[in-house]
């Protein structure tokens, strides 16, 4: 059985959540931005990260505070201020399965 740790997974969204606001901003097509937010809140419920209905609900500068806090190190103060960079390092980053036997998360 596959196992993806807490830290995979938080790349993953984070992936999803900046292809939403990417078909939000650029081509600027409202529901393809719905479908992957959907999709990304789905993920982000499945792994008891937030609640669908609260993800659904937020603002679109929450959800990017969201997706900054999901892949920002603890201590980090102002997610919002430090997502550009934070999703420029998560771009950079090929997907694949980290082990770690202490975050794993079977699926």
């Amino acid at each position: 059985m596959e196992t993806l740790t807490l830290s995979t997974v938080n790349i993953v969204l984070m992936r999803m959540m900046n292809e939403a606001l990417f078909a939000d901003a650029v081509f600027e097509d409202p529901d393809l931005a719905l479908s992957e937010y959907n999709l990304a809140a789905d993920m982000a419920a499945r792994f008891k990260l937030i609640s669908r209905a609260a993800f659904i609900s937020m603002t679109l500068d929450e959800r990017k505070a969201f997706a900054s806090w999901v892949v920002c190190p603890e201590g980090t103060k102002n997610p919002l201020e430090e997502s550009a960079t934070w999703l420029n390092k998560i771009n950079s980053l090929p997907i694949q399965r980290i082990e770690d036997n202490n975050e794993a998360k079977r699926i």
